[in-house]
């Protein structure tokens, strides 16, 4: 497992993390919620409630704040069903974006690099 990198008590809108990764590696997204010290990821089976917890969804520059850039926006439900989660999605948001890919033997900056920001960075402490 990696490193937490994003701390929604702390982290700024804006704030970013660059992630390599080898092409075609699988990235499992991940969040945690340390009020309950529940972790939640992009896999529904291995969620404590066996739901999905994580909403993925392309967009456009601006679409979701005035600058925000384009790309894929990830957002969370931080509460299992039993624990009065509601599903909508909005507890932790952040957007991947500048996907690149790199030819040759050095490892591409990809999409799953910067999906692991999720996995590694979403790190929700407690609900604000």
């Amino acid at each position: 497992m990696g490193s937490w990198v994003l701390n929604n008590q702390t982290s700024s809108q804006g704030q970013s993390a660059t992630f390599n990764v080898t092409a075609g590696q699988p990235v499992v997204l991940a969040e945690w919620n340390s009020t309950t010290n529940t972790q939640f990821f992009s896999i529904p089976g291995l969620n404590p409630d066996g739901d999905q917890h994580a909403y993925l969804a392309n967009v456009n520059a601006g679409q979701l704040f005035t600058g925000s850039p384009a790309g894929y926006y990830v957002g969370w439900e931080d509460l299992a069903a039993f624990q009065g989660g509601d599903f909508d999605y909005n507890d932790t948001q952040i957007i991947v974006s500048g996907v690149l890919a790199t030819p040759g033997p050095t490892p591409g900056v990809g999409l799953a690099g910067l999906a692991a920001l999720a996995l590694f960075g979403a790190a929700r402490l407690r609900r604000a």
